[in-house]
């Protein structure tokens, strides 16, 4: 595809035979504003090449020698318009073409906006339910900006080093949906892959002596060791870079994800010691609460979980990723049935209906409602989900007798 937009798709793949089609078929959403596809094989052996230039996608043979700043430079490098949207084979594109117009002279007409890059809400989806959403500086100007850095690699200015100066791209306008998580036969391989490339990272970044570059590696290499199973060995990486530099986003980060691992790992209270000392850093109220409330939780202070989990609104991490609301409800639910807060339980499932899958949430959701009225429960649907009544009506259809009589109150009323 070659067209008179402004902008390009800069994309590496490897084997991507299964993901490609439908990520190809997305930049449709781009309109005119797409003037080519540029892409980077790194030694695919399947038909992703074909696929790529049936679609009409520059293509440039390359190779893989786990430097992903590398690759992505490559692909970079073949783009021949101002502005690179980075997109990998299993994203799937949401845009607005006159949005995404409106974007790229927005980021123009800034006075900084030779060096600007835009930041994109990447949608992490698994098993089609989307469990959160990160921020990722996605849209970046191939003539001043380059990657660094093997594994979760970064964009800095070419002429200074820095990162450049970023503006959030409106979801509404232009986000990625990212399936590629959801692939349970890709997870042992990216996880072998990811701890080798870890290791290279960091033993580079040991020997630049840089401090900021050393807590990237660390906590990027515990992220390889914790996809391998290796729990203990992660915990180690991100206790010595949250020690290394605890104040710094990325040291931030290895503070939260230590602390969820030894929830995870039956240790919450040394969580809770992590969580302390994560609040001399100023995270993310929201994420610190979350953090309390899970640990709180699994040492039995069901109460003071739920208290904390009660703050822990859109908890959003120090990489900036968003919590999904749905997530948070289900656990708020969960804790508050085991604290016997009934009218908290009953809240947080109604609000997770917005969210979840209502045959999951149907059959607690009914159990606390109890014996007061079903067809008030119904008539309190349709104030709460106007748009959705009859989709409601037909899942608690499939919920037995008092299912049924819901349903039949949400026909009745939101008719």
């Amino acid at each position: 595809m070659t067209g008179c937009g402004s902008l390009s798709v800069a994309m590496i793949v490897r084997n991507e035979e299964a993901t490609l089609p439908g990520c190809l078929e997305s930049l449709t959403f781009l309109g005119d504003s797409l003037a080519q596809v540029c892409i980077y094989d790194t030694g695919s052996t399947d038909a992703t090449v074909d696929i790529a230039r049936q679609w009409g996608a520059k293509v440039e043979r390359g190779f893989w020698d786990d430097d992903f700043a590398r690759a992505r430079n490559c692909a970079l490098a073949q783009v021949r318009t101002r502005w690179a949207l980075i997109v990998d084979a299993d994203d799937r594109v949401t845009a607005r073409p006159d949005d995404v117009r409106t974007v790229l002279r927005t980021l123009e007409s800034r006075a900084d906006g030779a060096d600007v890059a835009g930041v994109v809400t990447v949608a992490d989806s698994r098993g089609g339910v989307i469990i959160g959403r990160t921020p990722s500086v996605r849209l970046l100007q191939p003539g001043t900006a380059h990657y660094r850095r093997r594994l979760h690699e970064n964009v800095f200015l070419r002429r200074t080093g820095a990162e450049p100066p970023m503006v959030v791209v409106p979801a509404d306008a232009l986000s990625l949906t990212h399936v590629g998580y959801g692939l349970a036969e890709t997870l042992p391989a990216r996880a072998e892959r990811n701890a080798r490339i870890a290791r290279l990272e960091l033993a580079d970044a040991r020997r630049s002596a840089e401090l900021p570059r050393v807590v990237a590696a660390l906590v990027n290499r515990g992220r390889g060791r914790a996809e391998a199973g290796d729990a203990p060995g992660a915990q180690r990486d991100w206790a010595e870079a949250f020690a290394l530099e605890s104040g710094s986003a990325m040291g931030l980060l290895a503070g939260e994800l230590l602390a969820f691992s030894l929830i995870d790992s039956g240790e919450p209270a040394r969580a809770l010691d992590i969580a302390q000392a994560l609040e001399r850093g100023e995270p993310d109220p929201g994420m610190l609460a979350l953090i309390r409330g899970k640990a709180l939780d699994a040492l039995g202070k069901h109460r003071e979980a739920l208290a904390a989990l009660q703050v822990a609104r859109a908890p959003r991490s120090a990489s900036g990723q968003v919590a999904d609301p749905g997530v948070v409800l289900s656990l708020r639910a969960q804790v508050a049935l085991k604290a016997g807060a009934d009218a908290e339980a009953l809240a947080a499932l109604l609000g997770l209906l917005e969210f979840a899958s209502a045959p999951e949430v149907i059959g607690p959701l009914l159990r606390l409602w109890g014996e007061r009225p079903l067809e008030s429960l119904g008539e309190l649907l349709v104030r709460l989900y106007p748009d959705r009544a009859a989709d409601l009506a037909g899942d608690f259809a499939s919920a037995g007798v008092r299912g049924q009589a819901v349903a039949a109150a949400l026909r009745r009323t939101g008719s």
